[in-house]
């Protein structure tokens, strides 16, 4: 498996439905070693995703899952997801202690910086 920009995105929406459901995706933890390579299977095939917890904003959930698409072309780049997340406006940036708000800044630091993962 080959790591690139869209793999990263991929990551990014795993970590966005982490954030909304405060869970460890696929509960690996509680998992024997045979469950994990057949979740892992069933992921790279294409059969399986996370469930979005039913509080999650409908715009957030849209956005990881466009990040968690199978095909990496489908998924969006970091600026268009940087972009799309401003666009939510569901935050006062007043409030520095918003989380939303925090995640845009930081992700707009890692675009203006043309930082890596």
């Amino acid at each position: 498996m080959v790591l690139t920009e869209k793999s990263d995105i991929y990551s990014l929406g795993v970590l966005f439905w982490e954030l909304t459901s405060r869970l460890s995706p696929f509960d690996f933890e509680n998992k024997n070693h045979l469950e994990i390579i057949q979740i892992k299977q069933d992921i790279l095939n294409n059969k399986l995703r996370e469930t979005p917890i039913p509080i999650t904003n409908d715009k957030f959930v849209s956005l990881y899952k466009k990040c968690w698409q199978h095909e990496p072309d489908e998924r969006p780049y970091i600026d268009q997801v940087i972009q799309e997340l401003d666009s939510f406006n569901p935050i006062d940036p007043i409030d520095p202690e918003n989380k939303m708000y925090q995640l845009v800044l930081i992700l707009t630091k890692v675009n203006q910086q043309k930082l890596r993962f």
